[in-house]
């Protein structure tokens, strides 16, 4: 499934404390030693890096570096194990089988099993066993995170801002009301995959061959997004159309809302240029103003730092 099992490494970071959605992770080039002491030197899938970003935007932009440093935080051995316990069957507790290569999608999935992972998310972090026959009995849903995760993660999801700049504004990936999306592409382009959910429908796609053959560079953005964006507009009008449709996801239900600095995560102070919300679990919130911004005097003549003689004028 490649990227599309980011958002739950994610969610592990967040559910266990490890990290808030304000937290800075660099997306720059990093070694990981591997379990033999070998060097693994992963790449995002543009060979650019973005340097430093906070985890709300490094999940919306599907950034690899920063999702493989949240795994190493995670665990893998925790991660199988949330896995398993959302429906994926086929998990291996090899130690050589996966690495921190499971942030980047080297478990295999079925269709079935990752749009179980995310109705994890689409319904408040429980379990949503699936019925295929009217008359089929209802199976009792398995907690597997906290509302409050589960929220933080489908607002992420649904956040276009946070998309920039690694997907366009206007894209298969924005719509009308509110969506939480999430693409994948695996190794080779093999598989693309792309699954979403609204207020009231969760739809997912996979596209590819069965004889598992390379596509041409078709990927979950241009392969499978745009259907699964035809198939949610078109059942959305017929499904509970008695009910008003969420323009946006709310933030999770007693997270504090804190102004803070987009670069540093930390509270916006008076030099930051800009400053945003962002929302936090109660005894998360940021503390500290940022101090990666300063106002400095310059002396206007040339550039250069103003000193206790630089005439007021020319400071």
């Amino acid at each position: 499934p490649g990227s599309a099992l980011k958002p739950f490494v994610y969610a592990l970071a967040l559910e266990r404390g490890l990290a808030t959605a304000a937290t800075e992770l660099p997306d720059i080039q990093v070694e990981f030693p591997d379990h033999r002491g070998r060097a693994y030197v992963p790449r995002n899938i543009t060979h650019t890096f973005l340097g430093p970003m906070l985890l709300r935007e490094a999940l919306a932009n599907s950034r690899n570096i920063p999702a493989l440093r949240m795994l190493a935080a995670v665990g893998v051995e925790p991660a199988l194990r949330f896995f398993q316990g959302a429906g994926v069957e086929g998990v291996s507790y090899n130690p050589d089988r996966y690495g921190l290569g499971l942030a980047l999608g080297n478990l295999n999935v079925t269709p079935e099993e990752l749009v179980g992972l995310y109705a994890v998310l689409a319904n408040r972090g429980i379990t949503l066993p699936f019925k295929f026959f009217v008359d089929q009995p209802a199976r009792r849903g398995q907690r597997l995170l906290s509302p409050g995760t589960a929220g933080l993660v489908a607002h992420i999801l649904a956040d276009p801002v946070a998309r920039t700049p690694s997907f366009r504004r206007g894209g298969a990936l924005e719509y009308d009301y509110a969506v939480a999306i999430k693409t994948g592409t695996s190794q080779g382009y093999r598989d693309a995959w792309a699954v979403a959910f609204s207020d009231r429908l969760l739809v997912g796609v996979w596209v590819g061959n069965h004889d598992w053959r390379r596509m041409n560079h078709l990927g979950g953005l241009a392969g499978a997004a745009g259907a699964v964006h035809r198939v949610m507009d078109t059942l959305m009008p017929h499904h509970r159309p008695h009910e008003s449709v969420l323009a946006e996801f709310p933030a999770p239900a007693g997270y504090a809302a804190r102004a803070i600095c987009p670069l540093s995560g930390k509270l916006a102070g008076p030099a930051c240029p800009h400053s945003r919300v962002e929302y936090f679990k109660p005894g998360t919130e940021p503390v500290e103003s940022c101090r990666w911004h300063k106002n400095i005097a310059i002396d206007s003549r040339n550039g250069l730092l103003a000193h206790g003689d630089c005439p007021a004028q020319f400071t």
